[in-house]
């Protein structure tokens, strides 16, 4: 073998090992943050995608282990995993464009939408999207497994005769049956199903080509859900109607990425919508993000759902994200997500 066909072959091995992300416009320190970052993910046995950015470039996109272990499909950047509680802040998002438009308020109460839901007028839609409003969650109450779908009024019929936890606005508690509200209230005031609402008004515009609401899409690439995918144990599948607009969207790393750029700019939501979202509440809850005590510039969120595991991490002053989605329950993705950021902030 020829020195110049060895130095394509290591060329080549160095754009797949960073994702194809353009590794010769990377800097030292961040070629050397990739691949300490590479080489945690392998050591780790990691099963899913990954997405790193620092100081606003792409270090690292790559897929790890296997979408389907039946016919070895290994997982890339391009995989569609099921995002989970990720879709709390699509839906966050929708709620806040509706306002801009007119159509809504966050202060309105809940009974200016559902007339007849007990304790509504009480109940404002600011209350759902900081999880304030003292409503039980659903998620315990209804069939989590199988093919059984259900209807936004049937998840609604679920918790509305329950009583409240605790008065709306005293308390933080993280309810599912915030988000399943606001998904129907975008539905009513919009005239369009939860579905083609994100496809229409956030997913198309930002080009997430392989981001969508689960029911509805048929999406390529899909990655299925491992309990354990070191003995190929599959995760109990469940209808996603189920998870609706708390956690029923499907997403890649590259999409959220995509997703993550929209809101550092005024492309999809206003800055005073983004302030709203990203300024911090009872238990450091904004409005589909936790917020960092310490840094109003740190926010992240974290997602599960059957066989999926989701974490989304941004750092707005030095511009760093962290994107980890996977097929494989037994990972600890928090302490992942940790172990990068050490990584990062050792790096600059």
């Amino acid at each position: 073998m020829t020195y110049k066909i060895k130095g394509i072959l290591v060329l080549i091995l160095s754009i797949l090992l960073l994702g194809g992300c353009g590794s010769t416009a990377m800097t030292y320190a961040q070629k050397e943050m990739a691949r300490q970052i590479d080489r945690l993910c392998i050591e780790r046995n990691f099963n899913g995608a990954i997405l790193v950015a620092n100081q606003g470039r792409i270090i690292l996109s790559k897929g790890y282990g296997l979408a389907n272990s039946k016919d070895e499909t290994p997982n890339s950047p391009d995989t569609v995993f099921g995002i989970g509680s990720l879709t709390k802040q699509f839906t966050a998002a929708a709620i806040l464009l509706l306002e801009e438009r007119g159509a809504l308020k966050v202060d309105d109460p809940l009974s200016r939408y559902i007339p007849d839901y007990p304790n509504g007028d009480r109940i404002t839609l600011h209350n759902l999207l900081t999880h304030t409003s003292g409503i039980t969650d659903y998620i315990s109450l209804v069939e989590k497994t199988g093919d059984h779908a259900y209807s936004p009024t049937e998840l609604i019929a679920q918790i509305k005769d329950k009583p409240l936890l605790f008065n709306p606005g005293e308390k933080f508690a993280y309810s599912n049956s915030n988000y399943a509200l606001l998904g129907y209230i975008i539905e009513q005031v919009s005239g369009m199903s939860y579905g083609d609402f994100m496809a229409e008004n956030i997913i198309k515009p930002l080009g997430m080509e392989n981001t969508g609401y689960a029911p509805n899409e048929t999406l390529p690439g899909r990655a299925v859900g491992y309990d354990n995918i070191r003995d190929g144990s599959k995760a109990t599948p469940m209808n996603l109607t189920v998870a609706y607009a708390a956690g029923g969207l499907e997403s890649t790393v590259q999409d959220l990425y995509k997703w993550l750029q929209a809101l550092d700019g005024t492309t999809l939501l206003s800055e005073k919508s983004r302030n709203k979202m990203f300024t911090r509440h009872l238990s450091n809850y904004g409005y589909g993000w936790m917020i960092s005590h310490f840094s109003e510039d740190i926010m992240w969120h974290s997602g599960s759902l059957n066989g999926f595991l989701s974490v989304i991490y941004r750092d707005t002053k030095q511009d760093n994200a962290i994107i980890i989605l996977c097929n494989n329950y037994l990972t600890n993705l928090g302490m992942l997500r940790d172990k990068i950021n050490e990584i990062l902030k050792a790096g600059e």
